[in-house]
């Protein structure tokens, strides 16, 4: 038995708890906003959205998962051994997300036509912006990956935070000014910036 290495580990498993249930916070935020500022209708739209985006989001990220345990073998991305498997990654991602969701999101209009049978404004505009915060959520991925892997999980920690505080006072602001749709605004500005 190490006590080193029992407080490494613990360490790691209670920091990334404390990332998972501040992550889990920025759905509910959101879908409180959008109920107050939008209705239930508009909450209803953005579910369908939001469901449909995760899904298509979900693709890349699960793909790109799995290069957790070679970023954790690494330990150092400053070295030459990390920097070039996030370089490739990076590359690799870009190349398939930029299409990817410019496609995803030319759709949208086909989707809500199909769909819900006409043109709806909320779930247009629900789909665009979340596909816009999806983006920026996926080409943080080899990042975000990168510091689960070695273990720097206080910063993602402080993203999530301040995406969170960023969801809460924009939505606030926004909603009251725009309605539901600055609570999108709001919402995907605070992915976005937690993200970077």
């Amino acid at each position: 038995f190490s006590r080193k290495l029992f407080n490494e580990i613990f360490q790691y498993g209670l920091n990334f708890q404390v990332l998972s249930l501040v992550s889990l916070l920025i759905d509910p935020i959101t879908k409180a906003l959008l109920s107050r500022y939008g209705g239930t209708s508009v909450l209803g739209y953005f579910e369908m959205a939001n469901k449909m985006i995760t899904k298509f989001k979900s693709l890349l990220v699960n793909a790109n998962q799995v290069l957790v345990p070679v970023y954790a073998a690494t330990r150092d991305m400053r070295g030459k051994a990390g920097q070039e498997i996030y370089i490739k990654n990076m590359r690799l991602l870009m190349y398939i997300s930029v299409p990817f969701y410019l496609f995803l999101m030319s759709m949208g209009p086909a989707i809500s036509k199909i769909w819900i049978g006409s043109h709806v404004a909320p779930f247009l505009w629900s789909f665009e912006l979340l596909c816009l915060s999806a983006f920026a959520a996926t080409i943080n991925n080899p990042a975000y990956f990168a510091t689960i892997g070695t273990g720097n999980l206080r910063t993602l920690i402080q993203g999530h935070l301040l995406g969170n505080l960023i969801n809460v006072i924009m939505g606030f602001g926004l909603g009251i000014w725009l309605g539901y749709k600055g609570v999108l605004i709001a919402s995907c500005t605070g992915c976005y910036v937690g993200s970077v």
